[in-house]
């Protein structure tokens, strides 16, 4: 099994040096990110190989391990999953002080002996390949002195879209359609793709509840989620304006609150309440700030 050596406390210093500039919060970091579109995730100066003597040994005290596999919806491995490890994610501000570049196996076996307790953010980003689109996962983890937490049961399922919707010759707002409850408004010239370029292409899938790591936001239960490829694409002015032509399985009044995944630090940021209307055929949605800022995971929760 590949191992992923996490950095020992003499390099912790240099790293917090190069990751000022991730600013307030995921915000900051989030656009210090790229995602180049072979899989790989670069951080500009937070994304680091770690050094050592080429058997691992960093000389710092191995306090946990996390271990798994990441597989495609059918359970086959990917063709080129970016896997990081990033933390310690700071609870008050969002920052996080490095990211780690995990290597993943043929058979998508990965594991990461952790230095450091806190709350870390697992990050499996995959660009399109063989015409296949895939989006990605960001979940936050806490790891504790002597946890040896185990991704392999459920393995960590990295979702993946039939079609995109080319935005390449887009004139203004375009509606994407999802699926037939979600529909996503964006503006190609207001939008950045993780590879720091315009989006010129969008899709999403309604995600089956199988392969969610989130179930539970602030005591309410996730209804429905969906997830996006390109994965990340980040608005650049306001939120994207998106609708929902169902009830997602509740009554008339009844209501929901919204919430997108921030890639870099798993955080959950509410981005809008909803209504469920008066014959109960779709949703009447209502911002919260900027509303939807980032294409990643959007979670119904109720």
């Amino acid at each position: 099994m590949t191992r992923s050596w996490l950095a020992p406390l003499s390099l912790i210093f240099a790293f917090a040096c190069t990751t000022e500039e991730l600013g307030d919060g995921a915000d900051g970091a989030d656009e210090s990110t790229t995602d180049a579109m072979d899989g790989t995730d670069e951080t500009d100066g937070a994304d680091t190989e770690m050094t050592g003597d080429g058997d691992g040994d960093t000389g710092a005290e191995v306090i946990a391990t996390l271990d798994g596999v990441i597989t495609d919806m059918a359970g086959a491995p990917l063709p080129t999953p970016g896997l990081q490890f990033c933390g310690p994610v700071d609870e008050e501000t969002g920052d996080v002080l490095l990211c780690i570049p995990v290597p993943v196996e043929a058979d998508g076996g990965f594991e990461i002996q952790a230095m450091l307790a806190g709350l870390w953010n697992l990050k499996v980003v995959h660009g399109s390949v063989d015409g296949r689109y895939f989006t990605g996962q960001a979940f936050q983890v806490t790891v504790n002195e002597g946890d040896a937490l185990d991704f392999s049961m459920p393995p960590i399922v990295v979702p993946e879209t039939a079609e995109v919707t080319d935005l390449s010759a887009a004139m203004g707002e375009v509606a994407v359609t999802i699926d037939d409850a979600l529909s996503v408004s964006i503006d190609p010239s207001l939008a950045q793709s993780p590879d720091f370029q315009q989006p010129a292409e969008l899709g999403g899938l309604a995600v089956p509840e199988e392969f969610w790591r989130v179930s539970e936001v602030d005591g309410g239960s996730v209804i429905a989620a969906w997830s996006f490829s390109p994965f990340g694409v980040k608005s650049t002015e306001g939120g994207f304006g998106f609708t929902i032509d169902s009830s997602l399985g509740l009554a008339a009044d009844e209501t929901v609150t919204f919430y997108e995944i921030v890639k870099d630090n798993g955080e959950l940021h509410e981005v809008a309440t909803g209504t469920v209307n008066g014959d109960a055929s779709a949703i009447d949605i209502v911002p919260t700030g900027v509303g939807l800022h980032e294409l990643t995971w959007l979670l119904a929760v109720h």
